[in-house]
This record gives C-alpha cells, structure tokens and sequence, in this order.
C-alpha cells in the first residue's frame, strides 16, 4: 500500500524523555483479512541520549546557566564599579587637576604621638569639618563611589514581625552617627584600634554589625561639599558634564556632577522581549495568571468542563441557572468545596439530581478555584481601593507587579524613577510615567506589612496564561454567550454550529511537511532542549528511510512538562517516601521477623496509614495479622473490575480477608452486609475522615482520593464506555501542554493529526511484561560479561536469573513469598529506551481499544455471575490479545536481534559551556631563591588549618609570604599547641600583632601557592588604581588534542588537554583550526576501539603528567565512577586510557 509520499509505510516509536530519546521504525503491511496496517519488522532504531539544561546540586536541580549568571552578575558589579571610580578620576579635570598625581600619595600618615594610620581614613573624617586639599577630596570621592550603601528600603512590618539584619544594623547606625559623618565615626574607631569596616562582631563579640544606607552617605557627600566649598572657590562654579546619561553634555554645577557620577543608579531593564507569546494573537504577549480577566477566563472554563454524573452517556452539563450561581461564588471566593457549591445550588432551587455529583469530585479534586486575585486583594483590605481603578490601570497594575524581580524595588519612596520604558533599542528607553492612580494604588500596596513579589503573596497566582489579555478577553465573553467549552470557543463545532473565535486555525491541518523544521522555543528550557534532539532524530529516520511515517505514537515521561521546581518537590517526595520504605523495611525485618518484599513493606505502609484499623468492621489490624495473607488482604476500595486500575497506591486500602470476601467487586456503601450493620457503618465513616485530615494535612492528594471513593455509593455510568476510555483514551491521550504541543508538531508529518497518539507509560510496562521483553536486555548484558543488578543495587547472577525468568514474564511465582524473585534495574542499560519504544510502536490505537475492550467484557461477566475475579485470568486473556494481534510477529525474537547491534548516540558538547578559570584570583611573582615564578593568593588563617594533623598544618602556615607574619602566626600556633589545643582550635581565638602601635587581630595572609603557576593566565582588571593584573587558573577543559607526527606516530609533546579557556581565545581569533594530524577528544564524545570495533563514551580527563582519558560502554546509564567503583563486578567494563594507546580509540567525528 502506498500513499505516493514515498517508498514505503512505517510507524514510528518515540519514547521521549528529558534526556534521551528511543525511536523505533515499524514497515507496515496491509492485512486484507483484518483490515488493517500491521507490523512486519525493524527497519531503523535510535536511542539518542543527550544532557538536560540541568544540574543537580545539593539544593536541588538548578539550570545549568545559573552558576554562569550569577558570576556575571558579580563580575558586572565590579565592572560597574571600577568604571564609576574611574570617572571620579576622569572629573578631576574640572578641578584643574591631574589624576596621574591622585593615584601617588602617601598610604599612610604619622599622628604626633608616632601613630601611623591610614591617610585615606584621615582626610575622610576631616574634610567634613576642615580644609583639604583638592585631590585629596578626588580621593575621598572615590572612596563614597566604591562604598555607596545600600539604596533600596525596607518592607513595612507588623508589630510581630522582626526587622532584618540590615534594617537592625542600619536603624543602630543611625543612632550611633547622630550628627557625625559615616567618615568621622569610622575614623574614630580607627583610633580605637578597630577596623575601619561596619561588620566587626565576629572579631569583637560585644560588638553589634552595622550597616550603611545610601543616605548615610549622601548626608556625608552635602556635609563634605558644603564644609569645603568654603575654602575652595571652584567648587562654587558650572561646568559641562561629561558623564553618560540624561544630563550628558548640559551645564550644571559642580556638586551636581559629582553626585551623580558617585550616587546615579540606572533605571531597571525591563523584560518585555522574554515574555513567551499568545498562542492564539501570535504578536502579543502572554498575559499573567492574575490578571481580572485571566480569572474571569479560568472560572468560566470550569464551569464549560464542569459535568454532573460519571460516564460520557450519562454525565450532563450544567444548565445556565447553575452556572450563573457557581459562577458569582467563585469570584467571591479563592477556592470553593463541593459541598459549598451543592448547598448554594439547593437554595437557589437548581440543585443536582439526587444522588449526583461533579465527574471531577471522582478524581483527586475537593474544590474548585475561584478569583485568587480579588481574594488577595480582599485580604489585604485593598479590595475597594482596587475596584474603584479602571480597567487599564488594573491591567497596567498586575503587570508590573507580575514582572518586578524583587520587592526592594519598590521600597525608596521614590520607586517610579527606576523603571524604564520598553524598547527594542535600548537608547531610545525613557523614565516611565505612571498615573497618579497607578502610582497612589501601588504605595498603598508597597507599605502594606505583607507585601512581597506576586509568587509569595497569599492567594495571587504568579506565571502567565497560554493567551494574552485581547485572546483572553475574547474567549471568555464567547464561551459565556454561547456556553460552550474552551475547545469549541476557539475551534468552534459543527454540531452546535459554531464558528469559533478562532476558525483559522483548523486550516492548519491541511499544511504537510516533508521534514521537521526547528521547533518554536517554549521558555521550558528542558522542553526545548528535547524537541531540537527529537527534531534530529525524526529528520535522521526521514533521511534513512526516505519519507516521513504513516504513523506516529508517543510515550510522553511524566517529568518533562514540569519545571524546576515542581522537579525539586517531586524529588523530595520520593526522598521522603523511599526515606519511609527503608524504615518499614527495617522494622518488618527487625521486629516482624519477615522478609521485607515489596508487598509486605506496601501492607506495612497502608496499615501505618491506616493507623492499624479495618475500614471495613473497625476492628484493629494486629501486628500477626498484617503480613498474614491468610487474614490480611489488599482492597480495591472501587473493584478492579469497574476501575479497570493495578495496585495503585490511592485505589487500595489494607483490610481483612473476611471482609474483603464480604465486599466482593462491590463499592463499600452498596454491600448490604455493610449496610445493615452500624458498626461496620461506623467504621466506614470513620476512616474517611481519618484518611481526609491526614490527606489534608500531608498534602497527599491520593489519601484524600481515598477518602471520597469510600463515600461513594453510586456506579451508575462506572461500567459505561468510561471504563474504556481509562484504559485506552486516557492512556493514549495527554492532555498537557508539552504532550499537545508534541502532537500538533510531529502533524505536519502525517496525512491526519489523528494518525499521532500521545501515551503515557502503564500500557508500555504491560506490553514489556507479557511480551517478554523485560529479560531481553539482561540476557544480553549476560553474552557481553556486564552484570544485571535489582533494584535494591544488588548483582543478580546468571544461575537465578534463569529460575526467576517465568516471573519476570509476567506469570504466577510458584515459590515461597519470602522467596519472591527481586526486581530487576531496567534502567542500568541505555537500550530500554529502545524497548520501550518498539513496544511503543506495536501499540497502535485499534489493538489498545481491543485490548482494553476484551478487559471490559471479562470484568462485566464477572460482575454480572458474582463471581470474585481472577487476576491470572485477566492477565492470561490479555496475554491472548496481544498474541492475537501480534501472532505472527515474533517481538521478542525481532528485539534481540536489533537490541545486539543497538544503534546509541550520546549528543557531543563541543560548546564553550562551563567556567573558563577557578574563582580564586593570584598575584604572580618570580622567585629568586627558586628561580621560579610563583602564585600569592589571600586566605584566611583557619583555611591553613588541616583538622588533627600538626605537620600538615605547620607546613601550609610556612607558605605564608611575608616573613615577620610567617614567624610570628607560627610562633603563636605551636605556643597554643604546646598548652594542649589541637590544630583546629589553635585559631579559635584571633592572632593578635602590634600594627603601627597599634595591636590588629591577623586575620587573613597571603601565602604561596605552588600549583599552575606556569598554567595561569594574566586578567587584565580594574581597581581604584588603575588598570591592574590578576592571574587566574583554568578550571575547565574543552578537550584533549592527541597529536600526530607526519610519520603517523604520537607525538607526546604536542599532546595535552586544552582549556576553555585557550579554546575560546583560539576561537575569538579565528585559529581554531584543527591539523590534519590532530584528533581531538571531547567530554561526552563516542570513541570506537579499531580492533574490536566498540564503542564508548569518555567519561572525563586526568590532569596530570599522566594524561589519561576515562572510558566506559555506550550503552551503561550509571557514572563511570559507579561502575569501577571498588567491589563491583562491572569494573572491567569502564577504564582509563593512557596517551599511548589512545590511538586505538577513534573519534567518532572521524569515522563519518
């Protein structure tokens, strides 16, 4: 069969994840007898593998741009800095002076007692009171420049509420100036004999840290300038200003000028250009959740989705009474529970029919959300004040709210001088201007105690919708007017005949592309990522196999929509949970004296839950009864036959066997045993509001899923085409984001949307099992000498593996519980992508539906007979069906022989990502006595400090540079350990020196470091004196170049790792080219042995003279360290490589 797009018709199998990708090509065959494409063999596979924009970091994933941004947001302070002190300098030119003779003062001056003391600390104070020299206020400008306090204020607090460090320090600092300048007080410190900083409590304990505003030294800029534009006449004049910005060029006064050049603080950028765009008014931005209209949309979604009953034949939706009365309670309210709603519905006389209630109240949902916005505002009392606003100032207040980064912003009272306009060209951004009602609305915000960025406000949602404000505004008034849902709002529907807001975009479908284009960016960096490798791998299947799919089925990992946050918390919910298997666990083993398999640590967890009672007789669950499956059994609270669900953790409860034979496949509350007993009423009741507040207050949704399926006294419509669609369209259909995104993408290659299916993994892990395919790729590791390891990390050998094989195919173990075989890690080996994707692509949506289908008919039999169902049963005719559908197929026999010659790629990183230089910045010297240059870095001296060892420690304080400290730090250290202090606490108590007369605690020197001296590259930098130079020691490296003589032997001279920093300095200068004898070894990249023909990937680089790279097989997941780790059995498997033998290791790059 043909289509006349290319030679041949296959599916295609993709098992997307965030960092890997398997995709398996099926050739289809038309069978005339069932009527339908079928599946004849392999033609093409890929598992691709590539790296997530992430790092994981002991606080949890983090983007793997943000240690990089937060360095150059360091390393622009500084830039800024240095470039403000150097205009200080620059200015000196309006003073008649030259800035060449600033820079050459004296450092220090003698008092008349001897004293010397800082020269800068002495004219700071007295310039404030007394005549000094012109340069010497150049210089005390300079000073206020680089230390300029902070400008920001702070957040109005409740009485309660305690203020900050800062706002502590600076209220401290403010009573102790009185009416001295920030100079004079530091000044007499100084002659105190205490540092000239403001934190000085870890020194001095009865000291408190102070901190300085940037009014503390404005107030000392007007003292400074009025005492000395007494004594000196120029400060009086006018000159034009030769500073960058809005007065550049004008005539001003001189104070004028300066202050700016000291005290200017640029306006905020705005972000506009990062804001994603409407999905349906492509030109327009996406608008925040909070905005009125955003709500106004949300509420009237719900109440287009909201249907009564359970089933699609059954289930109704709301008349237009109802939702007039729901709607008016949701924007009243934040959020709204069921039972709210049926009571107001009761008294408006529109309530539901008896016994009904709301499809979702069946899922995991209690309540519904409300106006979040008005109920924000309601609770901070503005809710009057923000009503009285117009319609544009609303939507120009949720705006700049949603976008300002931090609150801080807002807390100078003159916080509308800070924010620009926005435009593209960043020369033609002005001062915004806010109205008066804007700006009088935001004060009344900003001084409210609990004011905060949008995100942690109470009720207020921060991100942004998927349309912008004009889309949002339009869609809700449609779907009000003709009370329709948000789908047929925006595509309209032929049975209702509407046209739909936006009709233009069914046309899409009729737009077919021979290749994937480049995928439109989402913001979800992860997401991105993703599609741009699944756009290879597509494009590479096109090229192979010479035209696009006839169909395509995606298996969408769960993970991939969620950022990173919602990553860090469901990384930390199943910390917490396996935290808590480990502790069943042990107790089962230690004080249960049993075997802790799965099975009993679940019963173990469930009767915890449970807080050992039966849901069913309320009587307790004994410790001998709980792992006793002869008196303790699992339930499904709704039956397996209705629910069409495994054993999922928030469908079952722990109950006993008599019970559980009571209930049958039969809801709780419709048992007439149950019924007609008040205990076992009782008992009912009382574990749905104890499994309730427990779900409440752990945040468990399926605890509380729990609580409302045991009120469930209504199966009408649970036995309807319903039960099919959980096993077929729910499994087969996505409704999230990125899976809608990835079909309506991956369209364009075929002949219908329809013919691209989105799945998620339960019906995969099904087909895997009962296919024989979970033991594929162990037996395979078997032939290769790698080990198969469970999940519990433990090696599995060969002998037991074969006696556990029957089990992992999917049929009953025949042993002892206690003996019940482990299971199997089948994420060690990168080829279950692979797997999963060629069960991905057997699973087309005609067998799914037979499947689930023939699940259906059996279940209703037994309803019907009353007969308790017999899960071998099931799986033995699900096994048929499969069978059935794929009998001449032969998969496990297809999978291992494409599975042995496994086609993985890693995705090479040959980018210039990572930092270039260690942060440490050294001086650089030449050493005469070992005539050999040298490294100087500042430490402090609890960093010289080698816990428990003396020698070590006395030989890092011997790398002190300067001899008197040397001696001196060191005669001290063997003092206190000759008292009887150990090393660690020899520095407990600060080394005290006399300093110009004066005693000074040491507490940082600068010693030698001897390592990288002849690898350090010299940074030009600015400090106060100019341009200066520091060295800095490359951290990363790009790759290591294995070089070649011209008679093809290694030229060990001419081979070493390159440094990111060298590469990017051969880049910027164009002479990045590689020598035809060069080959080239980056991290990440695949290498083949030339006599084996293997493959591996490098793992990482050794620094050293030794020169080795870190190999491990293409196809293991676990870090290379893993796998060499001392004891395992793999160790063989992973191995460095030494500068001799690299040659035998090929490139992958070259061998194209």
């Amino acid at each position: 069969m043909n289509t006349g797009r290319g030679k041949m018709e296959y599916r295609i199998g993709l098992d997307l994840g965030t960092h890997s990708i398997g995709a398996v090509a099926l050739s289809l065959e038309y069978n005339t007898e069932q009527k339908q494409l079928q599946p004849v063999d392999v033609i093409w596979h890929r598992g691709h593998i590539f790296s997530e924009p992430l790092n994981n970091t002991q606080t949890g994933l983090v983007p793997k741009t943000a240690e990089r941004r937060e360095a150059r947001q360091k390393r622009r302070q500084l830039q800024r800095r240095a470039r403000r002190i150097k205009k200080i300098y620059q200015l000196a030119s309006l003073l008649d002076l030259n800035k060449d003779g600033i820079l050459q003062k004296n450092e220090h001056i003698s008092l008349e007692d001897g004293t010397k003391i800082p020269y800068l600390a002495y004219i700071r104070a007295k310039a404030a009171e007394k005549k000094i020299e012109l340069d010497d206020l150049i210089r005390v400008f300079s000073r206020l420049t680089k230390r300029r306090g902070y400008s920001g204020g702070f957040k109005t607090k409740s009485e309660k509420e305690k203020k900050g460090a800062v706002e502590t320090g600076a209220d401290l600092l403010k009573e102790t100036l009185q009416n001295k300048t920030l100079g004079q007080f530091l000044f007499e410190r100084l002659l105190e004999g205490k540092p000239t900083r403001l934190k000085i409590s870890q020194i001095y304990k009865d000291e408190s840290d102070l901190y300085a505003l940037r009014e503390h030294l404005e107030t000392e800029f007007e003292t400074i300038w009025k005492t000395q534009q007494q004594y000196h006449a120029i400060l009086n004049r006018k000159a034009v200003c030769p500073v960058p910005g809005k007065y550049y060029a004008e005539l001003l006064p001189l104070k004028k000028i300066f202050k700016i050049a000291i005290f200017d603080q640029r306006p905020l950028k705005p972000f506009n250009d990062k804001i994603g765009l409407c999905e349906l008014e492509p030109n327009l931005p996406r608008a925040p959740k909070a905005q009125m209209v955003a709500q106004a949309f949300r509420i009237e979604k719900i109440l287009g989705d909201l249907m009564v009953g359970q089933g699609k034949k059954t289930a109704k939706p709301l008349s237009q009474v109802q939702k007039n009365v729901i709607r008016d309670l949701l924007n009243k309210q934040a959020e709204l529970g069921f039972e709210t709603i049926y009571k107001a519905l009761e008294k408006a006389n529109c309530p539901l029919s008896k016994g009904k209630r709301f499809s979702i109240e069946y899922a995991k949902r209690e309540s519904l959300k409300g106006n979040t916005t008005l109920a924000g505002f309601k609770s901070l009392k503005l809710l009057d004040d923000w009503l009285a606003l117009d319609d544009l100032t609303q939507v120009q207040i949720i705006n700049f709210w949603n976008e300002l980064g931090s609150p801080d912003q807002l807390f100078d009272d003159r916080w509308y001088e800070k924010f620009l306009t926005w435009n593209k060209n960043p020369d033609k951004r002005k001062i915004r201007v806010f109205s008066e009602s804007f700006k009088n609305f935001i004060d009344k915000l900003r001084r409210h105690e609990k004011f905060d960025r949008l995100s942690k406000m109470n009720h207020f949602e921060s991100g942004r919708s998927a349309y912008s404000i004009k889309a949002l505004k339009h869609l809700t008034e449609y779907m009000q007017a003709h009370h329709c849902n948000e789908y047929d709002a925006i595509h309209g529907n032929t049975e209702g005949k509407l046209q739909g807001c936006y009709p233009q975009l069914n046309k899409i479908e009729n737009k077919r592309i021979e290749k994937l284009s480049a995928p439109v960016p989402t913001g979800n960096a992860v997401v991105d990522v993703a599609l741009r490798q699944l756009q290879k791998v597509i494009n590479d299947c096109i090229d192979n196999l010479g035209c696009p799919p006839k169909e395509i089925i995606v298996e969408m990992s769960r993970d991939i929509k969620n950022g990173v946050t919602a990553r860090n918390e469901i990384d930390n919910q199943n910390r917490r949970r396996e935290a808590a298997r480990k502790k069943a666990a042990v107790d089962i083993t230690e004080n249960f004296h049993a075997a802790a398999t799965p099975d009993n640590i679940l019963k173990y967890e469930l009767w915890t839950e449970q807080e050992h009672h039966c849901p069913y007789c309320n009587y307790l669950i004994g410790a001998n009864e709980v792992l006793d499956g002869s008196k303790t059994n699992f339930e499904h609270i709704i039956p397996r036959s209705k629910s069409k669900v495994g054993r999922k953790r928030s469908e079952i409860i722990l109950a006993h066997r008599r019970c559980n034979d009571i209930k049958g496949n039969r809801l709780p509350l419709l048992v007439p045993e149950f019924i007609n007993d008040e205990q076992s009423i009782l008992a009912i009741k009382n574990m749905a509001e104890l499994l309730e507040k427990k779900g409440k207050r752990q945040r468990m949704p399926g605890i509380l899923r729990k609580a409302l399926l045991l009120r469930l006294d209504d199966e009408e419509g649970l036995l309807e085409d319903e039960s099919v669609s959980s096993f077929s369209d729910w499994q087969l259909h996505d409704n999230s984001w990125i899976a809608k995104l990835a079909a309506q993408w991956l369209g364009c290659l075929v002949e219908k949307t329809s013919q691209v299916s989105i799945t998620k993994g339960g019906l995969t892990a099904y087909m895997r099992r009962h296919l024989g395919l979970d033991t594929v790729i162990p037996e395979l590791r078997y032939q290769e000498g790698k080990s198969v390891l469970t999940k519990e990390n433990v090696s599995l050998n060969e002998e037991d593996f074969e006696q556990y094989k029957s089990f992992y195919h999917g049929h009953r173990w025949q042993g002892k519980v206690e003996s019940l075989p482990p299971e199997l890690d089948k994420r060690i080996d990168h080829r279950h992508h692979l797997v999963d994707a060629f069960i991905i692509a057997l699973s087309d949506r005609k067998f799914v539906l037979r499947a689930s289908r023939l699940h259906q008919s059996y279940c209703e039999k037994a309803d019907k007979s009353g007969v308790r169902i017999d899960g071998r049963v099931i799986r033995e005719k699900m096994r048929k069906a499969i069978g059935h559908n794929l009998q001449s197929f032969k998969a496990r026999e297809k999978a291992l022989i494409f599975l042995q010659n496994a086609h993985i790629t890693h995705r090479p990183d040959h980018n210039l990502a990572g930092k270039f230089y260690q942060d440490a910045a050294y001086q650089k010297i030449f050493d005469e006595e070992t005539e050999k240059f040298r490294l100087i870095i500042r430490k402090r001296i609890s960093e010289l400090v080698v816990i428990g060892n003396y020698d070590k420690t006395l030989k890092k304080l011997n790398s002190i540079v300067k001899p008197s400290v040397r001696d001196h730090v060191i005669s001290v250290f063997q003092e206190r350990i000759n008292s009887g202090k150990k090393p660690e606490e020899a520095f407990s108590v600060p080394v005290i020196q006399k300093w110009y007369g004066k005693e000074t605690p040491i507490l940082s020197v600068s010693t030698y470091y001897d390592r990288g001296a002849e690898k350090a590259d010299p940074v030009p930098y600015f400090s106060d004196y100019g341009e200066e130079t520091k060295y800095l020691i490359p951290d990363l490296f790009a790759y290591f170049k294995l070089f070649f003589t011209d008679d093809g032997h290694i030229d060990s001279g001419n081979s070493h790792l390159v440094s990111l920093a060298d590469h990017a300095r051969r880049i910027v200068r164009n002479i990045d080219v590689p020598h035809p004898n060069e080959w080239r070894y980056y991290k990440g990249d695949t290498v083949m042995n030339v006599k084996t023909k293997e493959r591996f990937v490098i793992c990482k680089f050794k620094n050293d003279t030794s020169r080795y790279i870190f190999l491990s097989p293409l196809t293991e997941t676990r870090n290379w360290d893993k796998i060499s780790a001392k004891g395992s059995s793999d160790k063989h498997i992973a191995f460095t490589v030494g500068i001799k033998n690299m040659a035998n290791y090929k490139p992958e790059y070259l061998l194209k």
